[in-house]
């Protein structure tokens, strides 16, 4: 089977029976040589890549193509008078002379990457393939280089990229985990300040439940924000929420005690919040959910942040009690003196027994100011002063002593 041109096959021929010491009946004319000593002339001056052919004692350029002084910028005559000595850029002479040797000694093709000097001084990057070349008797060095300045300027480039990328993620990393931190302490913080609002929220809400005045908040509307269990009870309500959220003029008010509808606008609670004025009143009503109103003392208060009214706070309690006291009439009897007769009988004692409800009024103001450790007994004789006063005597509760005249006890 043959294949290619008859020339070829001729070369081929001519070649086996040389080693073969046979004759061929091929025979290359003179125009096959020179046609194919063309073409290899042409392969070797019309190469994109440099190609030296180097001797490696003088390091002297034996025969060069045009790609190679091309790229550095010399004329062909420039380029072989500089020798490859001349176009290193960063390779030392004795480096230059080692990688030679070892390349003779291995008869191995070596690629790796060097610098060469263009002539205005500037280097470029190229790729080198170098590979020892026999010819008969000489043993010659063979260079095919090629520029890749733009190529290792791009490395660089993704290089540098990649260098920013990773320190950017790094500083990124580094800052996400620095706002975790953050985030970690935020939270434990307003943990630990929700855990002590909460704490000084039941305090402050057991403080309130505690008292027996009636105490309620409201925002600037007028609408109910928090509220304490007596006024809860004092309103006859069942729970709190049945007032949160409600107004608090429409819902207990609302009316006079002689049933004319209160207006908003004249009732001084709602000037707490218009005005930021404290008020404080005794002679108004306030009114149960089952409509009954009843006499209380109040005092509103406004709720300031800077210079905004925020709300009002009122405290109140129910004077019903106070008010019927005020109504019923006073005794204006003076109080009893004491008896001055040994007997039961006198006139003063007849008197007194006469006059019991004034007694009574004598002996409840008598009574408000005791000492605390006496209290009343029935009419007997004093122990101290062996009389009978017109007046019920007071025992101590420590020696059990009566006297007509209690004074703080001894013990």
């Amino acid at each position: 089977i043959r294949t290619g041109t008859p020339q070829n096959e001729r070369l081929q021929l001519l070649s086996s029976h040389e080693a073969t010491g046979e004759k061929s009946k091929y025979e290359l004319t003179a125009d096959d040589v020179a046609n194919t000593t063309a073409l290899m002339q042409a392969i070797f001056d019309q190469a994109g890549d440099a190609i030296d052919v180097i001797d490696p004692v003088s390091k002297r350029f034996i025969r060069s193509n045009a790609a190679g002084p091309a790229m550095l910028g010399y004329t062909p005559d420039e380029y072989a008078a500089a020798g490859l000595r001349g176009i290193q850029g960063a390779m030392q002479s004795d480096q230059l002379d080692g990688a030679m040797q070892a390349l003779m000694a291995t008869n191995s093709v070596t690629v790796f990457e060097n610098t060469h000097r263009r002539k205005d001084g500037s280097c470029i990057d190229v790729s080198v393939t170098a590979s020892a070349v026999q010819v008969g008797e000489h043993k010659w060095v063979l260079g095919i280089w090629r520029d890749i300045t733009a190529t290792k300027a791009t490395e660089r480039e993704l290089r540098r990229h990649r260098e920013e990328l990773e320190t950017l993620v790094a500083e990124r990393t580094t800052e996400m985990r620095q706002a975790r931190d953050m985030a970690v302490l935020a939270t434990t913080e307003a943990q630990g300040m929700a855990a002590e609002l909460a704490h000084k929220e039941s305090e402050l809400r057991l403080l309130m439940d505690s008292t027996s005045e009636g105490i309620f908040g409201m925002d600037s509307a007028g609408c109910i924000t928090f509220v304490n269990r007596a006024a809860v009870h004092l309103l006859g309500y069942a729970d709190a929420a049945e007032l949160l959220g409600r107004n608090a003029h429409a819902l207990m008010h609302h009316t006079h005690e002689n049933g004319t509808p209160y207006a908003a606008v004249d009732c001084p609670i709602e000037h707490t919040l218009t005005r930021s004025e404290t008020h404080t009143a005794d002679d108004e009503l306030f009114w149960r959910q089952d409509g009954s109103g009843f006499p209380v003392l109040y005092t509103s208060a406004p709720i300031v942040d800077g210079n905004l009214t925020r709300g009002a706070v009122v405290a109140f309690q129910d004077i019903t009690e106070r008010k019927l006291a005020a109504s019923q009439p006073t005794c204006s009897t003076p109080y009893p003196t004491r008896c001055s007769s040994k007997t039961p009988t006198c006139a003063t004692w007849a008197a007194t027994r006469r006059s019991r409800p004034s007694w009574a009024c004598a002996l409840k103001r008598f009574w408000a100011k005791r000492p605390m450790n006496w209290y009343p007994a029935s009419w007997a004789t004093c122990t101290a002063s062996k009389t009978k006063p017109c007046w019920p005597m007071a025992v101590c509760r420590c020696t059990r002593h009566r006297s007509c005249r209690p004074m703080a006890c001894a013990t």
